[in-house]
């Protein structure tokens, strides 16, 4: 009976260590399997700025990953980077052989103007080497052309005002008959042209080439000050600053006005949002972030505009401030700060895209279907039997990453076909990119992302915003991304990057405005400092700045010279 007990007791003691140790593995398995995520979300952090840093830029790549991006490596070494001694010219076969093409100096430089330098011999030499009879000239032929460039030449424009006086008035009321009255004497001056910015020595080329180098080349104030100096201008930063302000309040900000009243007529609007920072704003400490909003007209507009808003703030009242009640389409990203808008918002795939190329790992080659897929406008096979074909080898794809970027390149793809007519971007978004779109989200369906993986944010993020993604469907005036802005967002960034920061909120309004003027003119083929030269020369000599006046001087007005424009091969 004893030995029953004590039996009963060491099973029973056995059980309950078994059921704690049991314990002890599950806790022990959870916490392994957090790490495991933990590890998996860090390796993707570092990965993700190994790839900032070193990493491919351009998601249109045959490796997502691997090699360098083109702007880094270019940072010192841009000559060694981008030349390649052992690359073959192109060659065009003619007649049986091959030759280089004539295109490639002749095209780099069609738009200049000519200068031709006929090497002749001295008339005394001008005699047969082997008789010495004379010479007769047979023709010309051509050595080579080579583009010169004439650096900058500055100089001063003194404005002398003659003054006319009248011979006759004056003399009737003379005290002395050689010495008319001055009083009663009729003096007319000439006519001089006002100053672009009252009280100061800049013309309208010089401002504007200000205004050029800061905004469109990105060249710090600092910079341009050196490079005045070094030939023979002493201009101070400060005054250069205070010209790039004035310049804007006085005449940039009622065309921004104009612009903004054309971009909120349009049927579709882009925004975006990129950060900078202002060190001397009331109530706020230098070090923290402000933003520069970007709005813009759709992709498909006939009259491209680009506003750039400053705002101490990324809170989605800023967008209110500058839409007011707009209500037709907005195109942004997945900023939840749109939301509380009026306007009808629309997605972009090429978030989506990136999140899906940022999920990629490392070395990974894009995928390629087995088969011509259903949704290409060539593809003959029936629509519903082959999109069961090629969902099954999307499913079956082991880098779920590399099938999601590649779906997303097809839509562009489909897009680039009906980009610049309307008729066919209808057909194509209806009878391919729906069919595309299907495909993707049944897809989509079957993929089981690891919690907290950068491949889980692309998924999320394509269910979060998948009401907003296939708006694009339902009006071929919608663009599929938000390109259009970003690209509008990369020039102000560029300029960040070398001036840092502004020194004060009016600074950044000025900045805003220049921008804003400066990436329109560019968006309707205009040559921004020739353009900005004749708006100074053309505003300067007005009294008002009324409706019609402001419209004459609109990037898209007929008034703007034809100088102002990009020949048509640069465009």
């Amino acid at each position: 009976m004893e030995n029953n007990n004590i039996d009963a007791a060491v099973t029973l003691d056995s059980t309950g260590q078994i059921q704690q140790l049991e314990h002890e593995i599950n806790g022990l398995r959870t916490e392994l399997d957090q790490l495991k995520d933990e590890n998996t979300h860090l390796a993707e952090v570092v990965r993700q700025y190994q790839k900032m840093l070193f990493g491919q830029s351009s998601e249109k790549t045959k490796y997502a990953v691997e090699e360098q991006s083109g702007d880094q490596i270019s940072l010192f070494n841009e000559a060694e980077a981008e030349s390649n001694p052992k690359a073959e010219e192109p060659r065009t076969l003619v007649a049986g052989h091959s030759r280089k093409p004539k295109r490639t100096h002749e095209e780099m430089a069609k738009d200049l103007p000519v200068v031709e330098i006929v090497h002749t011999l001295p008339e005394e030499e001008r005699v047969c080497p082997k008789c010495g009879d004379a010479l007769k000239i047979i023709g010309q032929a051509k050595v080579r052309d080579e583009m010169i460039f004439e650096p900058a030449r500055y100089y001063i424009n003194r404005h002398m005002q003659e003054s006319y006086v009248c011979g006759c008035c004056g003399k009737d009321t003379a005290k002395d008959a050689e010495m008319p009255d001055v009083a009663a004497q009729t003096i007319v001056r000439a006519p001089a042209p006002k100053p672009v910015l009252p009280n100061s020595m800049a013309s309208a080329s010089l401002l504007s080439y200000v205004l050029y180098a800061k905004y469109a080349l990105a060249l710090p104030l600092y910079r341009l000050e050196q490079d005045f100096k070094n030939n023979g201008l002493s201009i101070p930063r400060v005054t250069l600053a205070n010209w790039v302000i004035r310049s804007a309040e006085m005449y940039l900000e009622p065309i921004w006005e104009a612009l903004r009243a054309s971009v909120l007529a349009e049927n579709v609007v882009q925004a975006d949002e990129t950060r900078t920072q202002v060190l001397k704003e009331k109530g706020r400490k230098a070090t923290q972030k402000s933003y520069m909003w970007v709005f813009c007209s759709g992709e498909f507009s006939a009259k491209p505009a680009v506003l750039y808003m400053y705002s101490p703030s990324r809170a989605g009242e800023n967008a209110k401030t500058f839409l007011g009640e707009y209500n037709k389409y907005l195109i942004v990203d997945g900023y939840d700060g749109y939301n509380g808008l009026n306007a009808e918002r629309c997605g972009c795939i090429a978030h989506l895209r990136r999140r899906f190329k940022d999920a990629m790992p490392e070395g990974t080659a894009l995928y390629e279907p087995a088969k011509e897929p259903p949704w290409r406008p060539k593809s003959n096979k029936e629509r519903y039997e082959f999109k069961k074909e090629i969902l099954e080898d999307l499913k079956s794809h082991p880098v779920k990453s590399a099938v999601g970027f590649f779906l997303c390149n097809e839509l562009f793809d489909l897009e680039r076909a009906g980009k610049y007519d309307i008729k066919e971007r209808i057909k194509i978004r209806r009878e391919c990119a729906s069919v595309l779109l299907e495909v993707f989200w049944s897809w989509l369906d079957s993929v089981n992302p690891g919690k907290g993986t950068a491949l889980s944010r692309a998924v999320n993020y394509a269910l979060n915003e998948r009401k907003y993604l296939v708006k694009f469907l339902d009006d071929p005036i919608v663009p599929v991304s938000n390109n259009r802005c970003e690209n509008s967002v990369r020039p102000f960034c560029v300029g960040r990057r070398n001036w840092l920061f502004s020194a004060t909120p009016k600074g950044a309004k000025s900045s805003a405005i220049v921008y804003s003027i400066i990436e329109t003119a560019k968006s309707n083929n205009l040559k921004p400092y020739h353009y900005l030269s004749w708006l100074f020369e053309t505003m300067s000599q007005a009294d008002t700045f009324d409706d019609n006046l402001i419209a004459s001087v609109l990037p898209w007005s007929e008034a703007v010279p034809a100088d102002c424009k990009l020949p048509i091969s640069a465009n």
